[in-house]
């Protein structure tokens, strides 16, 4: 992935978005690209798949700045935070896949 335009205009966000790589995440992505954000993803892709940011150029006409990672390693979100000079963040990383099938155990019985 090519680096994006790390600029930023009055007004606009330096926003991580932890889990940015999820279904969720990726359309936080494109509506904060969209209305001219600064995007970094942290993702440890554990639940998602590597390649769900892709299409984020040809739709939102920029890519955000991506790494890969475990936001419960303090070394990443330091180095993060050092390089992106983030001002917002948009905390969605989960490990989704354990609680359904938590659910799907409760209500199913197996």
């Amino acid at each position: 992935m090519h680096a994006p335009d790390r600029g930023t205009a009055h007004g606009q966000q330096r926003v991580l978005v932890t889990g940015g790589g999820g279904f969720v995440g990726a359309h936080v992505c494109l509506c904060l690209l969209q209305h001219g954000h600064y995007v970094v993803v942290l993702d440890n892709f554990s639940t998602a798949p590597r390649d769900a940011l892709d299409n984020l150029p040809a739709v939102a006409g920029r890519a955000p700045a991506l790494y890969e990672g475990d936001i419960r390693n303090i070394q990443t979100l330091r180095r993060v935070f050092e390089l992106e000079h983030v001002t917002a963040v948009v905390h969605l990383a989960a490990f989704s896949v354990c609680m359904c099938l938590c659910v799907c155990v409760l209500i199913h019985g197996d």
